[in-house]
């Protein structure tokens, strides 16, 4: 009645990753959170400031993600092939904009 159907195992290897990386994007998601818990200066929702544009490309042949991520309120743009690289970016750019946007206001 029903089949059994076994992923090939590079498909295995490739959700393994992709949950792997999941995991440490919520794990850093919970960090960032209890950081802003804990400066409420810096945790006005949806605060231009700490906004990016991620576009997300997993590529045909390797099975990798590569992108490339703009924040917002500056404009920078870079192109990553590594979830390290893309986390790096995001950290600079998103404290350095939130210090700025904190020395003006009012």
């Amino acid at each position: 009645m029903f089949r059994k159907h076994v992923l090939p195992a590079s498909v295995a290897a490739d959700l393994s990753e992709l949950s792997h990386n999941f995991r440490r994007i919520c794990a850093r998601a919970a960090a960032y959170t209890d950081h802003m818990a804990s400066h409420p200066r810096e945790s006005n929702a949806l605060s231009v400031h700490r906004t990016f544009v991620v576009q997300l490309h997993l590529g045909a042949t390797d099975g990798r993600y590569s992108g490339r991520v703009e924040h917002v309120a500056s404009g920078r743009v870079v192109q990553f092939t590594t979830l390290e690289a893309l986390l790096k970016f995001m950290e600079c750019n998103g404290a350095e904009s939130s210090a700025t946007a904190d020395s003006v206001s009012p």
